[in-house]
């Protein structure tokens, strides 16, 4: 994989080999390159706003990986302490958010089942370790909190599986909407539990095509 560009100078066009192109593969290689306990505070964090079937969406990244997809702007999840107003935070399409859009758009059109980006989310050790969990459930599944809890080692930690679920600042690519209450019902979703519905019944639905 070519060498990722310079945050001082991050170019409009990155080689599509920087990408894995296979949609249905599993999200493994490009994204597992790019470890979850990264994230440099120091680095420039570019986003882009897009208007999609789930509403507005803030799409944000460094020059190595997709650190948000928000659908409000979360300052405290996408670039801590930095304000919006930082020389550090810009509002421009790099060529890794215009093709997280792209492969978004797959998604939400029933075409895509697994992404193929590099992620970096801020998070504690701990949310990290959940959010390494979520990506391991497959397209079209869900689980319980009190699952997800028992599969990383803390059977006792659901509340806090769920404090970290809401925390995930990269939705829909880090699939917290797959996780449900224990009786099956759809509860602590931070998009709300309309898109939390909606990215279900899409999954399922293209399950069935």
């Amino acid at each position: 994989m070519p060498a990722a560009p310079d945050a001082e100078n991050v170019p409009d066009e990155i080689p599509m080999t920087y990408f894995v192109t296979n949609s249905n593969s599993v999200v493994e290689n490009v994204s597992d390159k790019v470890s979850m306990n990264y994230y440099d505070e120091n680095k420039k964090i570019f986003f882009q706003t897009y208007q999609t079937a789930l509403g507005k969406i803030w799409i944000s990244a460094n020059s190595d990986a997709v650190v948000g997809l928000n659908f409000q702007l979360n300052i405290n999840s996408v670039v801590g302490l930095q304000s919006i107003h930082s020389k550090n935070f810009i509002n421009r399409e790099t060529a890794l958010i215009r093709e997280t859009f792209h492969q978004l758009s797959e998604y939400l059109e029933g075409k895509r089942k697994n992404f193929n980006l590099p992620t970096a989310p801020r998070g504690t050790d701990f949310q990290k370790k959940v959010w390494n969990e979520l990506k391991k459930i497959p397209y079209g599944e869900v689980r319980s909190y009190k699952k997800i809890a028992e599969s990383i080692g803390n059977p006792k930690a659901c509340r806090a599986v769920g404090s970290a679920n809401n925390k995930n600042p990269i939705a829909v690519i880090i699939p917290c909407h797959r996780v449900i209450g224990t009786k099956g019902q759809l509860i602590g979703y931070a998009g709300g539990l309309e898109r939390k519905k909606l990215l279900l019944d899409l999954e399922k639905s293209a399950l069935q095509t």
